[in-house]
């Protein structure tokens, strides 16, 4: 096996053919060899190069913006897809509804899905990616079951017939009995009857064989570089190589088709590579009816009403069409940046109640400040103006003091000066050490005590200094006083 690029950009695949074709699926492998000499028809391709694979490398898978396989890799990865209903082990054809499969079975076919191709995260989500892939297993499981009952299951061939006949290739004994005995059940046939009648009155059938609606829209989209809806496809497979319907009714329908399509604002507006647009309203819908529910007729596998469809000209015509990708991404912007504002809001919002949970703290805490610094400065004044006035009450005493020493004092020099003089007024014996030592105290004790209250607002140390300096002034003061009186009185009584 080889990888080889072509000039348009596509992975090509190119695979060795054996004798022996060889179905790599890690867990399981089927083996079929040629019989012999005899010439045998090439049977179904199992495309072993694809299963070789072991997750080193994956395929980038092409898809539309409407998540349907496109290009040579995209119809090889439908035919690879095709081969798990060959592999029993892998992906059993019973019991009937695929949702009834165990999952465990699911899971598997998912991990191989996984391990060799690489399915663009922007068209299909990675939490989808695994339910996309079954959907499409799920139709192919499907149309095998129909296509093994097809050619099997004949008119006039019995139920013991087809058990009893070799089981088909790529298809387990014990599941194969399964859908026989289904096949041939009473409540099957009715149904299987009733739409056969259905089938039988279908007026048209598409010439498109095993090519999907995306692939012959991206076809028609690279060769015309236009967008493709719906409508273009029916022109398109529902025509004969020679240009007439398939059916006079599918005539009538491409007439009317044609017609619609010519008058102007009547197509749909989209991109090249969006795949088959489509519309509730659209030119196909007014031929051909309206859609039944659950299902959009004419875009192929995979889409369904409740998906994105394009929009009609007739009714807006603004703007284009961007593709489903680039609307998708932008409505992902649109929504994060709405996310984005409002956080930003919520985050203002809140700063701002913070901002003003931060103010009225500082306004209480500014004004418990003021209370604070009032109710000190009220008691600081109140202390200071008891202090002043107790000052001014204990200087109002000294002084009433100090006037009675001082009148004291000068009664006692008088006394002492008249015994000088020789005027006996008073017996010099009575002013002499007690007269100094009453008056030296007290004037000791008021002088203290006058300074000590100038200097105690201020510095209790230097009081106490100034205290000792004055104690030690007035004691000298008093026994210079005392010797004087005392040698004066001596020097008069030896006179």
């Amino acid at each position: 096996m080889r990888n080889h690029m072509d000039d348009k950009g596509q992975t090509m695949l190119l695979i060795v053919q054996c004798s022996v074709k060889i179905v790599y699926n890690d867990d399981y492998q089927q083996t079929q060899a040629a019989e012999g000499n005899r010439l045998q028809r090439r049977g179904p391709s199992n495309l072993g190069a694809i299963w070789a694979l072991d997750g080193s490398w994956k395929i980038p898978l092409p898809l539309n913006e409407q998540g349907q396989p496109i290009g040579p890799d995209g119809k090889t990865f439908v035919r690879w897809l095709g081969t798990f209903m060959r592999n029993g082990l892998l992906c059993p054809l019973v019991p009937v509804a695929w949702p009834n499969v165990e999952e465990k079975f699911k899971l598997d076919c998912w991990s191989e899905i996984e391990k060799r191709y690489m399915i663009d995260p922007d068209i299909v989500q990675p939490p989808d990616q695994m339910g996309w892939a079954m959907h499409i297993l799920g139709v192919l499981r499907r149309n095998r079951r129909t296509k093994l009952k097809k050619n099997h299951v004949k008119v006039g061939v019995t139920k013991e017939q087809l058990l009893a006949a070799v089981t088909p290739s790529g298809v387990m004994e014990e599941q194969w009995r399964e859908m026989v005995n289904y096949w041939f059940n009473e409540k099957t046939m009715r149904v299987s009857d009733k739409n056969k009648d259905s089938r039988g009155k279908q007026k048209e059938i598409a010439t498109s064989g095993a090519q999907s609606f995306a692939q012959i829209c991206d076809d028609m989209a690279k060769a015309n570089g236009v967008p493709v809806e719906r409508a273009d496809i029916y022109l398109k497979v529902y025509r004969r190589r020679d240009g007439t319907g398939v059916t006079p009714r599918a005539q009538e329908n491409i007439n009317r088709i044609e017609e619609l399509l010519g008058q102007p604002d009547m197509r749909l507006r989209g991109e090249p590579g969006s795949g088959v647009l489509w519309s509730k309203d659209d030119v196909y819908a007014r031929v051909l009816g309206p859609e039944r529910p659950g299902r959009v007729r004419g875009v192929g596998l995979g889409i369904t009403p409740s998906g994105r469809s394009a929009t009609n000209a007739s009714q807006f015509t603004s703007t284009p069409l961007l593709p489903s990708r680039t609307t998708q991404r932008i409505s992902e912007l649109e929504n994060h940046s709405s996310r984005v504002t409002e956080q930003l809001a919520q985050v203002q919002e809140q700063l701002a109640q913070t901002e003003a949970r931060h103010q009225e703290q500082l306004a209480q805490t500014e004004a418990r400040h003021q209370e604070q610094l009032s109710s000190i400065e009220a008691r600081h004044q109140e202390q200071l103006s008891s202090i002043d006035a107790r000052n001014q009450q204990q200087m109002a005493e000294m002084t009433a003091r100090l006037n009675t020493l001082f009148a004291q004092i000068s009664q006692g020099w008088q006394c002492l000066t008249g015994t000088l003089h020789g005027k006996e007024t008073v017996h010099p014996l009575n002013y002499d050490a007690r007269l100094l030592h009453d008056v030296s105290s007290n004037i000791l004790k008021d002088y203290i005590t006058l300074r000590f209250l100038k200097a105690r607002k201020f510095d209790i140390e230097k009081a106490k200094q100034m205290w000792a300096v004055e104690v030690t002034v007035c004691i000298w003061s008093c026994v210079s006083s005392l010797c004087f009186v005392k040698a004066a009185h001596g020097a008069n009584t030896v006179n």
